[in-house]
Protein backbone atom coordinates (compact mmCIF):
# COMPACT_ATOMS: atom_id res chain seq x y z
CA UNK A 1 0.00 0.00 0.00
CA UNK A 2 1.37 3.55 -1.14
CA UNK A 3 1.80 6.19 1.27
CA UNK A 4 -1.53 8.09 0.35
CA UNK A 5 -3.35 4.93 1.11
CA UNK A 6 -1.43 3.88 4.14
CA UNK A 7 -2.61 8.34 5.50
CA UNK A 8 -5.48 7.35 4.32
CA UNK A 9 -6.56 4.01 5.93
CA UNK A 10 -4.71 5.99 9.39
CA UNK A 11 -7.67 8.99 9.02
CA UNK A 12 -10.38 6.57 8.44
CA UNK A 13 -9.36 4.72 11.88
CA UNK A 14 -8.76 8.05 13.38
CA UNK A 15 -12.50 8.85 12.61
CA UNK A 16 -13.77 5.69 13.61
CA UNK A 17 -12.07 5.70 16.94
CA UNK A 18 -13.12 9.06 17.77
CA UNK A 19 -16.58 8.05 17.11
CA UNK A 20 -16.03 5.20 19.38
CA UNK A 21 -15.36 7.69 22.15
CA UNK A 22 -18.28 10.30 21.33
CA UNK A 23 -20.56 7.25 22.06
CA UNK A 24 -19.49 6.07 24.94
CA UNK A 25 -19.86 9.82 26.42
CA UNK A 26 -23.04 9.62 25.00
CA UNK A 27 -23.96 6.56 26.56
CA UNK A 28 -22.31 7.95 29.90
CA UNK A 29 -24.04 11.05 30.21
CA UNK A 30 -27.44 10.25 28.12
CA UNK A 31 -29.16 12.82 26.04
CA UNK A 32 -29.47 14.97 29.14
CA UNK A 33 -27.87 18.33 27.59
CA UNK A 34 -25.66 20.01 30.49
CA UNK A 35 -26.62 22.77 32.31
CA UNK A 36 -23.68 25.33 32.91
CA UNK A 37 -23.50 26.28 36.30
CA UNK A 38 -21.57 29.64 35.94
CA UNK A 39 -18.21 28.12 36.99
CA UNK A 40 -15.82 28.90 34.08
CA UNK A 41 -13.42 25.76 35.04
CA UNK A 42 -16.14 23.53 35.38
CA UNK A 43 -18.58 24.63 32.33
CA UNK A 44 -15.39 24.63 30.22
CA UNK A 45 -14.09 21.03 31.20
CA UNK A 46 -17.56 19.50 30.94
CA UNK A 47 -18.39 20.44 27.74
CA UNK A 48 -14.84 20.60 26.41
CA UNK A 49 -15.27 16.53 27.29
CA UNK A 50 -18.54 16.38 25.70
CA UNK A 51 -17.39 17.89 22.67
CA UNK A 52 -14.60 15.17 22.18
CA UNK A 53 -11.55 16.71 23.27
CA UNK A 54 -8.68 15.02 23.94
CA UNK A 55 -6.82 17.81 25.57
CA UNK A 56 -8.25 20.56 27.59
CA UNK A 57 -7.24 23.89 27.47
CA UNK A 58 -6.89 24.75 32.16
CA UNK A 59 -8.75 27.94 33.61
CA UNK A 60 -5.88 29.52 35.45
CA UNK A 61 -6.32 32.75 37.36
CA UNK A 62 -4.20 35.85 35.03
CA UNK A 63 -0.75 36.07 36.74
CA UNK A 64 0.21 39.86 38.16
CA UNK A 65 2.59 40.49 37.33
CA UNK A 66 3.30 38.68 33.96
CA UNK A 67 4.57 35.40 33.88
CA UNK A 68 8.24 34.75 34.00
CA UNK A 69 10.58 33.67 30.51
CA UNK A 70 10.40 30.27 30.32
CA UNK A 71 12.47 27.95 31.95
CA UNK A 72 16.13 27.33 30.42
CA UNK A 73 16.20 23.95 28.72
CA UNK A 74 16.91 20.81 30.94
CA UNK A 75 14.53 18.09 32.52
CA UNK A 76 11.30 19.33 33.61
CA UNK A 77 10.88 19.48 37.80
CA UNK A 78 9.69 15.61 38.66
CA UNK A 79 5.75 15.63 38.37
CA UNK A 80 5.62 18.60 35.77
CA UNK A 81 4.62 18.22 32.48
CA UNK A 82 7.23 18.38 29.68
CA UNK A 83 6.39 21.70 27.48
CA UNK A 84 3.48 22.62 30.26
CA UNK A 85 4.66 26.30 29.95
CA UNK A 86 3.27 26.65 26.40
CA UNK A 87 -0.35 24.84 26.74
CA UNK A 88 -2.81 26.10 25.72
CA UNK A 89 -4.91 28.01 29.14
CA UNK A 90 -7.44 30.21 29.86
CA UNK A 91 -6.45 32.98 32.10
CA UNK A 92 -9.39 34.65 33.84
CA UNK A 93 -9.70 37.54 36.60
CA UNK A 94 -12.30 37.14 39.11
CA UNK A 95 -14.15 39.33 41.81
CA UNK A 96 -13.56 37.92 45.50
CA UNK A 97 -11.50 35.37 44.95
CA UNK A 98 -15.25 33.52 43.80
CA UNK A 99 -15.72 31.48 41.27
CA UNK A 100 -18.74 32.48 40.28
CA UNK A 101 -17.45 36.24 39.20
CA UNK A 102 -15.26 35.53 36.36
CA UNK A 103 -15.04 39.52 35.06
CA UNK A 104 -12.41 39.23 32.10
CA UNK A 105 -11.22 36.27 30.20
CA UNK A 106 -8.38 36.22 28.35
CA UNK A 107 -6.77 33.56 25.38
CA UNK A 108 -3.72 34.12 23.96
CA UNK A 109 -1.18 32.11 21.38
CA UNK A 110 -3.75 29.28 20.51
CA UNK A 111 -6.07 28.80 17.95
CA UNK A 112 -9.93 29.25 18.28
CA UNK A 113 -11.51 27.25 15.69
CA UNK A 114 -15.27 26.64 15.73
CA UNK A 115 -15.23 23.33 17.53
CA UNK A 116 -14.24 24.98 20.22
CA UNK A 117 -15.86 28.48 19.59
CA UNK A 118 -18.85 25.89 20.33
CA UNK A 119 -17.86 25.58 23.69
CA UNK A 120 -17.20 28.75 24.57
CA UNK A 121 -20.90 30.08 23.14
CA UNK A 122 -22.29 27.76 25.66
CA UNK A 123 -20.37 28.53 28.47
CA UNK A 124 -19.89 32.56 28.24
CA UNK A 125 -23.36 33.64 28.63
CA UNK A 126 -23.67 31.69 32.21
CA UNK A 127 -20.71 34.04 33.20
CA UNK A 128 -23.05 36.60 34.94
CA UNK A 129 -20.28 39.12 35.97
CA UNK A 130 -18.09 38.71 32.40
CA UNK A 131 -17.53 42.44 31.50
CA UNK A 132 -13.94 41.85 29.50
CA UNK A 133 -12.79 39.54 26.52
CA UNK A 134 -9.35 39.26 25.14
CA UNK A 135 -8.36 37.61 22.97
CA UNK A 136 -4.90 37.24 21.29
CA UNK A 137 -3.28 35.94 18.06
CA UNK A 138 -6.15 33.30 18.19
CA UNK A 139 -6.46 32.60 14.50
CA UNK A 140 -9.64 34.16 14.10
CA UNK A 141 -11.46 34.43 10.77
CA UNK A 142 -14.05 35.95 8.93
CA UNK A 143 -15.82 32.82 9.59
CA UNK A 144 -14.98 32.49 13.34
CA UNK A 145 -15.41 36.54 13.20
CA UNK A 146 -19.34 35.85 12.94
CA UNK A 147 -19.80 32.75 15.30
CA UNK A 148 -17.69 35.00 17.88
CA UNK A 149 -20.21 37.84 16.87
CA UNK A 150 -23.52 35.70 17.59
CA UNK A 151 -21.61 34.69 21.35
CA UNK A 152 -21.46 38.64 22.24
CA UNK A 153 -25.07 39.25 22.82
CA UNK A 154 -25.81 36.31 24.84
CA UNK A 155 -23.38 37.88 27.50
CA UNK A 156 -25.49 40.74 29.30
CA UNK A 157 -22.86 42.41 31.15
CA UNK A 158 -19.76 42.57 28.33
CA UNK A 159 -18.63 45.65 27.67
CA UNK A 160 -15.18 45.03 26.56
CA UNK A 161 -13.68 43.42 23.55
CA UNK A 162 -10.13 42.91 22.43
CA UNK A 163 -9.42 41.53 19.16
CA UNK A 164 -5.96 41.74 18.74
CA UNK A 165 -2.95 39.96 16.57
CA UNK A 166 -5.92 38.55 14.21
CA UNK A 167 -5.46 40.54 10.64
CA UNK A 168 -8.92 39.35 8.59
CA UNK A 169 -8.44 39.02 4.73
CA UNK A 170 -12.49 40.24 4.23
CA UNK A 171 -11.80 43.20 6.26
CA UNK A 172 -14.75 41.71 8.82
CA UNK A 173 -13.87 43.99 11.68
CA UNK A 174 -16.73 46.57 11.41
CA UNK A 175 -19.40 44.10 11.54
CA UNK A 176 -18.57 44.53 15.60
CA UNK A 177 -20.28 48.16 15.47
CA UNK A 178 -23.76 46.10 15.09
CA UNK A 179 -27.19 47.30 16.58
CA UNK A 180 -27.41 44.51 18.92
CA UNK A 181 -23.92 44.71 20.23
CA UNK A 182 -23.25 46.20 24.00
CA UNK A 183 -19.81 47.01 23.64
CA UNK A 184 -18.42 50.39 25.17
CA UNK A 185 -14.74 49.37 24.48
CA UNK A 186 -13.38 47.79 21.22
CA UNK A 187 -9.59 47.38 20.36
CA UNK A 188 -8.27 46.53 17.39
CA UNK A 189 -4.43 46.73 17.05
CA UNK A 190 -2.22 44.86 15.25
CA UNK A 191 -4.76 43.56 12.74
CA UNK A 192 -3.23 44.85 9.53
CA UNK A 193 -6.44 47.25 8.88
CA UNK A 194 -5.81 49.11 5.84
CA UNK A 195 -7.38 52.23 4.54
CA UNK A 196 -10.34 50.08 3.45
CA UNK A 197 -10.95 48.58 6.39
CA UNK A 198 -11.15 51.80 8.44
CA UNK A 199 -13.59 53.23 5.88
CA UNK A 200 -15.90 50.40 6.46
CA UNK A 201 -15.24 51.15 10.48
CA UNK A 202 -15.92 54.45 9.72
CA UNK A 203 -19.39 53.99 7.61
CA UNK A 204 -20.94 51.65 10.18
CA UNK A 205 -20.35 54.63 13.00
CA UNK A 206 -21.65 57.04 10.97
CA UNK A 207 -25.08 54.59 10.51
CA UNK A 208 -26.88 55.56 13.11
CA UNK A 209 -29.76 53.08 12.42
CA UNK A 210 -27.57 50.08 12.39
CA UNK A 211 -24.59 50.84 14.64
CA UNK A 212 -23.76 50.20 18.34
CA UNK A 213 -25.34 53.03 20.52
CA UNK A 214 -23.12 52.15 23.14
CA UNK A 215 -19.78 52.57 21.68
CA UNK A 216 -17.22 54.60 23.40
CA UNK A 217 -13.73 53.88 21.70
CA UNK A 218 -11.79 51.85 19.32
CA UNK A 219 -8.12 51.44 19.46
CA UNK A 220 -6.33 51.44 16.20
CA UNK A 221 -3.13 51.40 17.04
CA UNK A 222 -0.45 49.17 14.94
CA UNK A 223 -2.36 49.07 11.82
CA UNK A 224 -1.60 50.13 8.33
CA UNK A 225 -3.89 53.39 8.20
CA UNK A 226 -2.47 56.22 5.99
CA UNK A 227 -4.29 59.90 6.09
CA UNK A 228 -7.25 58.41 3.72
CA UNK A 229 -8.13 55.83 6.26
CA UNK A 230 -8.03 58.58 9.02
CA UNK A 231 -9.64 61.22 7.73
CA UNK A 232 -12.57 58.75 7.34
CA UNK A 233 -12.52 57.78 10.71
CA UNK A 234 -12.57 61.50 11.36
CA UNK A 235 -15.15 62.08 9.30
CA UNK A 236 -18.03 59.95 11.30
CA UNK A 237 -21.35 61.94 12.07
CA UNK A 238 -21.24 64.20 14.52
CA UNK A 239 -24.11 62.91 16.25
CA UNK A 240 -21.74 59.80 16.78
CA UNK A 241 -20.28 60.16 20.21
CA UNK A 242 -17.12 57.37 19.57
CA UNK A 243 -13.22 58.60 20.55
CA UNK A 244 -11.12 56.59 17.79
CA UNK A 245 -7.19 56.37 18.74
CA UNK A 246 -4.10 55.47 17.01
CA UNK A 247 -0.48 55.13 16.78
CA UNK A 248 0.45 55.61 12.97
CA UNK A 249 3.53 55.29 11.61
CA UNK A 250 5.27 58.42 10.92
CA UNK A 251 5.91 59.83 7.14
CA UNK A 252 6.80 63.18 5.52
CA UNK A 253 4.00 65.14 4.69
CA UNK A 254 3.40 68.94 4.23
CA UNK A 255 1.73 69.63 7.78
CA UNK A 256 4.88 68.49 9.01
CA UNK A 257 7.18 64.98 9.75
CA UNK A 258 5.04 62.11 11.34
CA UNK A 259 2.17 64.03 12.97
CA UNK A 260 -0.81 64.14 10.02
CA UNK A 261 -2.13 60.70 10.55
CA UNK A 262 -2.55 60.79 14.48
CA UNK A 263 -3.54 63.70 14.57
CA UNK A 264 -6.82 63.29 11.88
CA UNK A 265 -7.34 59.94 14.37
CA UNK A 266 -7.38 62.33 17.65
CA UNK A 267 -9.59 64.93 15.76
CA UNK A 268 -12.04 62.31 16.04
CA UNK A 269 -12.71 63.78 19.63
CA UNK A 270 -14.51 67.05 17.69
CA UNK A 271 -15.52 65.87 14.94
CA UNK A 272 -17.96 63.14 16.79
CA UNK A 273 -18.26 65.80 19.61
CA UNK A 274 -16.63 62.59 21.75
CA UNK A 275 -17.51 62.77 25.44
CA UNK A 276 -15.19 59.71 26.58
CA UNK A 277 -12.09 58.89 26.83
CA UNK A 278 -9.65 58.79 24.14
CA UNK A 279 -7.41 55.66 24.52
CA UNK A 280 -3.16 56.31 23.85
CA UNK A 281 -1.37 54.11 21.84
CA UNK A 282 0.87 53.20 25.04
CA UNK A 283 -2.03 51.38 26.73
CA UNK A 284 -1.54 47.98 27.10
CA UNK A 285 -5.38 47.11 27.49
CA UNK A 286 -8.53 49.37 27.32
Amino acid sequence: MGKKGERGAKDKTAALEEEARNAARRAEHGDEEYQCVGILEQDFAELCARAGFQEVPKVVPRPHPPPPAPPAPGPPPPGWPEYAYFRPTIQVELEHEDPKTTREIFIRSWRLEEKMLAVLAKCLPALASLQAIRLWKVGLTDLSLLTLLSILPTCPNLKVLSLEGNPLPERSFHKLIGEESTLAHVSLRNNDIDDEAAALIGQALSSLRSSNKTLASINLSYNHITDAGAASLANVSPARRVCASGKLPGHAHPAGRGGSRKNILKSTTTASNCTGRVTSASEENL
